[in-house]
């Protein structure tokens, strides 16, 4: 239960990361096709 603890910052960091790119790719495309 403690390692699990000890991964969950490492889980919501990866899942910001993934949200962040995600984000940044549609204002890209947004950007690209306006």
């Amino acid at each position: 239960m403690d390692r699990f603890y000890m991964l969950m910052p490492l889980f919501a960091r990866l899942q910001n990361k993934c949200l962040v790119l995600t984000i940044e790719g549609q204002t890209s495309q947004i950007r690209h096709y306006s």
